[in-house]
């Protein structure tokens, strides 16, 4: 896992064990490649439940790390009104990846 405190809230909804894991994964995978995270913040909450496609679940997470933190929002797109949750976490993740990968690239281009 990771060496990074991953702090997962949840609201509206019970805790996930499978998603709180899958939350510890995706932050281990940022670890590895960006060097220097401090923590990572994990809120999901569960919107109210729609008759055909179940609960609406957005997924914010803040990355910790000097300077500026990286912060994303992935809410239910319009299209597509109840996304799976493990995919939403991972979609979360994946923009916070680019975001610190564009940041990395930045000062590499400065120095």
């Amino acid at each position: 896992m990771t060496s990074t405190p991953v702090i997962v809230h949840f609201r509206g909804n019970d805790p996930i064990v499978e998603i709180e894991e899958l939350c510890g994964r995706e932050a281990a995978k940022l670890e590895k490649v960006h060097k220097g995270i401090v923590r990572s913040r994990v809120t999901i909450t569960r919107g109210p439940a729609k008759h055909r496609t179940g609960h609406v679940w957005s997924v914010h997470l803040q990355v910790e790390i000097p300077g500026d933190d990286v912060q994303v929002q992935v809410d239910p797109s319009p299209e597509k009104e109840a996304d799976d949750l493990a995919g939403v976490v991972r979609l979360a993740f994946d923009r916070a990846r680019r975001q610190l990968d564009a940041r990395h690239a930045d000062r590499k281009g400065r120095a």
